[in-house]
């Protein structure tokens, strides 16, 4: 289920679905690769429950004003500046922000929510959800359903997804999870959530 969030967002949902398994786990035999994943620093998300019953372009304002997000455009920005020119930035904002009348409605109304609620422009939202697409400008590569430099034929890539049972005791209650295959800068990191999705007062 993809949302428009900021392109820092992991999120954990409950669902009732048969139970699948799917990973991509032929490289985690490799020794140097699991160091350099043990190093990273680990993040802990925060947390936060959307509401779905709200209209999609009032579901985000849990964020409006939240300090945490203070510096969100601007280290979006920097981030983005490693693969456009910063001074190019605002009129791709301007061109691409046209391009939400592409998502779904209930989609595009979100992402519209989303950038009020951060202060940002419904430009930088949509620049945020073509970061695949951005950081693979310049890059020849045959794996266009990854992150840009491409990844080694050898090395991690590609996202990984776990459907798997909840508490014995709950047969209807399933966990997915999934990780995108995006190594996240440091300086977006403090941007990660968790998101708890709801209607009628309870987690899906």
């Amino acid at each position: 289920l993809k949302r428009a969030i900021p392109p820092s967002v992991t999120c954990t949902m409950r669902f009732s679905l048969s139970v699948i398994v799917s990973a991509g786990a032929w490289w985690t035999s490799d020794a140097g690769l699991k160091a350099q994943v043990a190093a990273r620093a680990p993040v802990k998300p925060i947390t936060i429950s959307l509401d779905l019953d709200q209209a999609p372009a009032d579901r985000w304002k849990v964020l409006q004003g939240d300090a945490r997000f203070a510096t969100y455009k601007q280290d979006l920005t920097n981030y983005i500046g490693n693969y456009v020119p910063k001074a190019l930035l605002p009129l791709l904002a301007n061109i691409v922000a046209g391009l939400r009348k592409a998502f779904y409605a209930d989609y595009a109304a979100e992402m519209e929510g989303l950038a009020t609620a951060l202060g940002v422009s419904i430009g930088d939202i949509v620049i945020a959800n073509l970061i695949y697409q951005l950081e693979n400008i310049g890059v020849t590569c045959d794996q266009r359903n990854v992150t840009g430099p491409c990844p080694a034929k050898t090395g991690p890539g590609m996202c990984t997804g776990v459907i798997v049972n909840g508490r014995e005791d709950r047969e209807d209650e399933i966990w997915q999870g999934r990780n995108l295959d995006w190594n996240l800068d440091a300086s977006l990191l403090k941007y990660v959530l968790q998101v708890d999705y709801q209607k009628a007062n309870q987690t899906l």
